[in-house]
């Protein structure tokens, strides 16, 4: 390989590393993370809760109607939410919005108690709806906010970090959740809105300006959608669409054949995603690493590889080891994507469009992978898992290919730059190149 070639896939030697330490040792990221853990603790243990009350006991296993509900449902509050997100994230001050979200998150909370001492259920369903749709928009702020609290080639380290913190507190919370519901019952609903409450006087330490509101640039649709055919966000947008449709797929047919690997139907479920959580976690912790040593254009050509290669043994029947084990790697290899594709877009929208540019992109690989469950559970019924897993590796082939032509506008002879010191306002120009 030629060394143009070789430079359009290797970052030149002397990149800054950026270590979890040293991000916490920004007061204003530290407060911004402390408060995120907070609230995803207690979102995910009054989501357990909500289960144990009013869901649990629901009969049926994966099959292929049921993920198609499924994927369904999930569809409901990321294409509702997601557009409400675009627009509230850019016109009102986000600060304001984190702070808002978690009071309304709070009273949600506190609603479900009374809901059950009623007897009331059948609104519970249309309120966690709305619940999740209020997530979307809290999601949408805080990862619109990122590039205010750090400085840009910090901002793979600060979502690789964020995504950590959501793992833990996903856990925690789960932990909590469960302790409660023995302890209290469904009086751990209190708990759990205090805690949304406590999240919200966090972020009320966060006095850092996160963007959007009345200082914001006026930005019309037009500019929005040529800021989403910039080069480098259309890349970011392109390959981890690609690839996460096709893990759907992948993640879909491995659940309806677990009759295949025995057991009860729903540990297979379990253990399926329980492997792709936990490759997804592990690229948290290892995506700043890859960034410091290969440009984007190589991570997403690697990550497509390496799904052609694991889409063969997750659906043609190989060892439960081995099928568990792909799934885990694709969950590391799609992780690594969407962390620098995160940071990509963060820094290449433009001002006043960070949110609506940043939910088009969430919506459009959550989508994606949605559809993918779609896909497999309406092929199940005609389609051997083998040819499945020949269309897909073959999907992830033509991914790789796409992912070496498209063009990111980059100056593939332009010398990788340096950062500026920590004086620099986090949001100056840095000129490095997510």
């Amino acid at each position: 390989m030629s060394g143009p070639r070789v430079g359009r896939l290797l970052r030149k030697s002397g990149s800054v590393h950026v270590s979890p330490r040293d991000l916490l040792g920004n007061p204003r990221f530290r407060r911004a993370l402390l408060a995120q853990l907070t609230s995803q603790t207690f979102d995910a243990a009054c989501t357990l809760l909500l289960a144990k009350v009013f869901l649990f006991g629901t009969p049926g296993g994966p099959a292929a109607g049921q993920i198609i509900s499924a994927a369904l449902t999930a569809a409901v509050p990321l294409l509702v939410g997601g557009p409400i997100a675009a627009i509230v994230v850019d016109r009102f001050p986000r600060r304001r919005i984190l702070l808002a979200g978690q009071a309304i998150r709070g009273a949600v909370a506190f609603t479900y108690l009374v809901l059950e001492m009623t007897g009331s259920t059948h609104f519970v369903y249309p309120l966690a709806a709305f619940a999740l749709c209020v997530g979307r928009v809290l999601y949408t702020a805080r990862v619109a906010s990122v590039r205010h609290l750090v400085r840009q080639h910090e901002l793979v380290g600060a979502d690789s970090l964020m995504l950590t913190v959501s793992s833990v507190a996903g856990v925690s919370g789960a932990t909590v959740g469960a302790a409660m519901f023995m302890t209290v019952g469904p009086g751990g609903f209190v708990v759990a809105g205090l805690g949304h409450l406590l999240a919200a006087v966090l972020y009320g330490f966060v006095t850092t300006d996160l963007g959007g509101g009345t200082d914001r640039l006026a930005s019309s649709t037009r500019r929005t959608l040529a800021a989403l055919r910039r080069p480098k966000i259309r890349y970011a947008i392109v390959t981890t669409t690609a690839h996460r449709a096709g893990v759907g797929v992948i993640v879909a047919t491995v659940v309806m054949h677990g009759e295949t690997f025995g057991g009860a139907a729903e540990a297979w479920y379990g253990s399926v995603l329980g492997m792709s959580a936990l490759g997804a976690f592990l690229a948290t912790l290892t995506a700043e690493w890859f960034n410091e040593r290969l440009k984007r254009r190589a991570i997403a050509t690697a990550v497509f590889v390496i799904a052609v290669m694991c889409s063969t043994p997750t659906v043609t029947g190989a060892p439960t080891p081995a099928v568990l084990g792909s799934i885990l790697v694709l969950g590391f290899a799609f992780q690594t994507l969407r962390v620098c594709s995160d940071a990509t877009v963060q820094k290449n929208a433009p001002r006043g469009t960070g949110g609506r540019v940043f939910s088009a992109y969430d919506i459009s690989y959550n989508s994606a992978f949605l559809a993918g469950f779609v896909v497999a559970a309406s092929l199940e019924p005609f389609v051997r898992p083998s040819l499945v897993a020949v269309i897909v590796a073959a999907w992830f082939a033509c991914g790789a290919c796409v992912s070496l032509v498209l063009s990111r506008g980059e100056d593939i002879n332009k010398p990788d730059v340096r950062v500026l010191p920590r004086a620099v306002p986090s949001v100056g120009t840095v000129p490095s190149t997510p």
